[in-house]
């Protein structure tokens, strides 16, 4: 018996329709002969058997694969770190730069390092903002 004439049966029995979907809405869901995605507690025995989970050559069409469903944030998170890299980068340049010697002789206090570093830290601000959002995003799937 296919999932769907499962389903089927269940709904003829007086059931409520349950949720479909036409992509995967996470872990447990699972996909019927009509190409549709079902929640984990419509699948025959309450659970989702491995046969279920269609593999990447077996997908239906226009379905993502199942690290994009389950990692949407990742590829955020990834950037926002490679920015943060990039931010600390630019500090650790300037730093290097304002304690050459060619400027040993400049009277600096520390607004003017402060000052000088600035652009470091806005892009150390951006990256891990977007890191951040990296992660929530993959906490909402």
């Amino acid at each position: 018996m296919t999932y769907s004439s499962a389903l089927a049966i269940d709904l003829e029995k007086g059931q409520k329709e349950r949720t479909v979907a036409d992509t995967s809405q996470g872990e447990g869901w699972w996909v019927a002969a009509d190409g549709k995605w079902y929640p984990p507690e419509s699948a025959p025995g309450g659970e989702t058997p491995a046969s279920a989970r269609p593999s990447p050559a077996t997908a239906p069409h226009g379905s993502t694969s199942a690290a994009a469903q389950n990692n949407p944030g990742g590829l955020v998170s990834f950037i926002g770190w490679f920015v943060v890299i990039a931010g600390l980068a630019v500090i650790i340049a300037t730093l290097t730069e304002l304690s050459s010697a060619e400027n040993e002789f400049l009277e600096l206090n520390l607004a003017d390092y402060l000052m000088a570093m600035s652009p470091g830290f806005t892009v150390v601000g951006i990256g891990a903002a977007a890191a951040a959002l990296g992660g929530l995003l993959n906490r909402s799937t």
